[in-house]
């Protein structure tokens, strides 16, 4: 998986993340606050195997860590490579 999908991937689940965690504050019904969670914590779970195994540097393969994390870094930390982050 490139990067950049891998960005995307990561901004569309936190937005339904985030989304899911304000519909179960706001709900009354306990169905919906049960699935609105579980919802919240499938993307998650999606969420950090995403960042664990595909944000990597595409050179030397070493984790990037929240460097570089929604385009803010343009060279790799470890190797120096320039990462298509676009």
């Amino acid at each position: 998986m490139k990067l950049s999908t891998a960005k995307y991937l990561q901004i569309a689940l936190t937005c339904i993340i985030i989304l899911a965690a304000l519909l179960a504050c706001v709900s009354v019904y306990d169905t919906v606050v049960l699935v609105s969670g579980l919802v919240a914590i499938v993307a998650g779970v999606i969420d950090l195997t995403i960042w664990g195994r595909f944000w990597r540097c595409p050179h030397c393969g070493e984790h990037l860590g929240r460097f570089g994390s929604f385009g803010s870094g343009e060279y790799c930390p470890h190797c120096g490579e320039k990462l298509d982050i676009d």
